[in-house]
């Protein structure tokens, strides 16, 4: 059971990382591309989408599951960030 949370958070959890990447301004700027400042609006919200998987696996009490989501996201997420952004 801790292994099928752990994966389904990690993957509710790499859709915000994803989604964050790919609005992150000065990530935008330093790829040469125009940083949209209406998309900051939307920040919390991807936030919280990102870490919500950890407050339902510590509520739940499974603090294995939870410390496999930590691991995995905070890998997980470091590679997805360090891929460029195409400039389409």
């Amino acid at each position: 059971m801790t292994l099928i949370l752990s994966i389904l958070a990690v993957a509710f959890s790499l859709i915000g990382v994803f989604c964050l990447m790919l609005r992150d301004p000065k990530r935008r700027r330093s790829f040469g591309m125009v940083a949209d400042p209406r998309q900051d609006a939307l920040r919390p919200f991807l936030v919280a989408f990102t870490i919500l998987p950890s407050i339902v696996l510590l509520a739940l009490g499974d603090a294995a599951a939870f410390f496999v989501w930590f691991a995995a996201i905070t890998v997980l997420g470091w590679l997805l960030v360090i891929a460029p952004l195409s400039r389409t």
